[in-house]
């Protein structure tokens, strides 16, 4: 490997590392919901910047991996200072949230903390649910095949949030 392939998976592994631990902190879409109305266009230039590392990466162009990886980390602080800067915050311990087709979807641990999911949304395509809401609608017999996955491969469990 030489110097450039190197330095290009090094960028991008800490671009992607970035980008997750965003996510985890902010909710990637909800994020990319805050700066729509930037008015330096930060979503659009976000937007191209994912475009072009995209094209890179497909051009298998180690050079412009690079570059445009470092280019996102730029758009990605730009991002969540542009968010902080207009009186955001990061999603509690407690919300998840994510995208599954075109709706964004909340997930929080307790009725408590229902009440700032739907502030923090500031949007009406949101669903919001409570674990307990969705553990309710899993069939019980799910839980047992759980229970079967979980005797086979030792007990080793999912720790921590991602967006999806």
């Amino acid at each position: 490997m030489n110097d450039i392939t190197a330095k290009a998976e090094d960028s991008h592994l800490e671009c992607l590392r970035l980008k997750h631990q965003t996510s985890v902190d902010w909710g990637w879409s909800r994020l990319m919901n805050i700066i729509q109305g930037s008015p330096s266009k930060l979503h659009d230039r976000m937007s191209r910047q994912q475009m072009l590392l995209s094209q890179s990466i497909g051009r298998v162009d180690y050079k412009d991996i690079s570059k445009h990886s470092q280019g996102m980390m730029r758009g990605i602080n730009a991002c969540v200072k542009y968010a902080v800067d207009n009186g955001f915050e990061k999603l509690s311990p407690s919300i998840w949230s994510c995208r599954r087709g075109n709706k964004d979807i909340i997930l929080v641990e307790n009725d408590e903390e229902l009440s700032r999911a739907v502030q923090i949304a500031e949007k009406d395509n949101v669903l919001y649910f409570t674990v307990n809401e969705l553990l309710n609608l899993i069939p019980d017999d799910a839980f047992e095949v759980k229970t079967k996955f979980t005797d086979v491969f030792g007990g080793e469990t999912t720790v921590g949030k991602a967006e999806f």
